[in-house]
């Protein structure tokens, strides 16, 4: 039988620093994909409110915009609060 026992010795300083790097750069990570998929998601809804004060003078305010659509759709469905 073959077991490999893999195991962090944290007491010494040179371990311990490469795994905080390591967690840190992926929280870094993390943090500036879920902040761009934000502001894509945002600039998609203004651009929709955008088109429908364009094609529709009479709107004069937009107070909700919900997205109907699913991630990976061909297309996207938008329900708006005037």
């Amino acid at each position: 039988m073959f077991t490999v026992n893999f195991c962090i010795d944290f007491r010494e300083d040179g371990n311990l620093k490469k795994v905080i790097t390591i967690l840190v750069s992926l929280a870094g990570v993390l943090l500036i994909a879920y902040v761009s998929i934000l502001l894509y998601t945002n600039s998609k809804l203004n651009d929709v409110k955008e088109k429908v004060f364009e094609n529709n003078p009479e709107i004069t305010n937009v107070e909700k915009i919900n997205s109907v659509g699913g991630w990976g759709e061909w297309f996207s469905d938008y329900v708006l609060v005037v």
